[in-house]
């Protein structure tokens, strides 16, 4: 939600963004509301690989500790499969689409 205030006085206003919450301050008030929590998509070549096993753990653990939801998926080894799925995820509705995508 962008900050309520006429555009006139967004000098004097100051905006925060947390993971999860979104501050509009205006002359010692908050205004605004709670941001959606963010979608991350990370494509993965394949997760029979150590390296990329890795990844997806540390992709989850980043997600836990900045309060964003992460969608991960592993293409097979397949290039063309991989461009599929971020095809699919770019052409979702626009309630399912990724915030970031990660590969």
């Amino acid at each position: 939600m962008p900050c309520p205030v006429p555009s006139q006085q967004l000098p004097r206003t100051i905006l925060f963004a947390f993971p999860g919450v979104g501050v509009c301050l205006h002359q010692g008030q908050i205004l605004g509301e709670k941001m959606p929590k963010l979608k991350i998509l990370v494509s993965l070549t394949t997760n029979d690989n150590d390296y990329q096993a890795e990844q997806a753990i540390s992709a989850e653990q980043a997600a836990r500790k900045f309060g964003v939801d992460v969608q991960i998926l592993y293409a097979d080894n397949d290039a063309i499969n991989q461009s599929t799925q971020i095809l699919k995820a770019i052409q979702a509705a626009e309630a399912d689409r990724p915030d970031a995508i990660v590969f």
